[in-house]
C-alpha cells in the first residue's frame, strides 16, 4: 500500500544485504508521491570489498543524512542518482552532479560512487526533462575519480581500496 524509492546492495549468493529507501523526497516532483525512509536505517554493511553504504540521489543534498552516514565509518558510499535537467542545459548540469558527490565524499571521509542514468522523463512535473548520464566518482578528499559518458548508457571500471578512507 506504499511506494519506496529504494536501493538495494545484493551478495553474490543473491541475497539482500543492505537496503536504503530515499528519504529526502523531494516529493512536489513525484506523482504518486513515495513514502520516506527513516533516517535511523541508514547504514554501512560489511562486504568482501569493504564495509559499502549507500543513499539515494538527495538523501546526499542533507547534512544531517550525510552525518548519519559518516557514523556509520564506510569504506564506500554508494549514491544512485536520477540528475535530471531540461536537455539544453546539458552536459554544462553535469558539473553539480559532480560537485555534489565530491562534497559528499569530503563530508562523510569516503570514496562515493554517484551513477546517473540516461533517458528523458515521460510524465509528471518534469515531462521532456532528461537524464543525460556522466555518472561521477569521487575519493574521500573529494577528488574527481572518474566521470561517464554524455547521454549514452556507459561502462566503468574503476579500482579503489578498501580502508583508503579518511576515518
Amino acid at each position: 500500500d506504499r511506494l519506496y524509492d529504494t536501493a538495494i546492495l545484493v551478495n553474490p549468493q543473491g541475497e539482500v544485504v543492505l537496503k536504503h529507501r530515499k528519504i529526502n523526497l523531494l516529493d512536489w516532483l513525484m506523482d504518486p508521491p513515495y513514502t520516506p525512509g527513516n533516517p535511523d536505517d541508514i547504514r554501512a554493511v560489511d562486504t568482501p570489498m569493504g564495509r559499502i553504504g549507500m543513499m539515494i540521489c538527495a538523501d546526499s543534498f542533507k547534512e544531517e543524512l550525510v552525518g548519519r552516514m559518516k557514523v556509520q565509518r564506510p569504506d564506500l558510499v554508494f549514491i544512485p542518482y536520477g540528475w535530471a535537467a531540461k536537455q539544453n542545459e546539458w552536459p554544462e548540469h553535469s558539473f553539480s552532479l559532480v560537485q555534489r558527490v565530491q562534497k559528499t565524499a569530503r563530508a562523510v571521509g569516503a570514496p562515493v560512487i554517484g551513477p546517473n542514468v540516461v533517458g528523458r522523463i515521460s510524465h509528471g512535473p518534469w515531462t521532456d526533462y532528461t537524464y543525460e548520464g556522466l555518472s561521477t566518482a569521487a575519493d574521500a578528499y573529494g577528488m574527481s575519480l572518474a566521470q561517464g559518458k554524455w547521454n549514452t548508457d556507459d561502462l566503468i571500471i574503476l579500482e579503489i581500496e578498501p580502508g583508503n578512507v579518511l576515518k
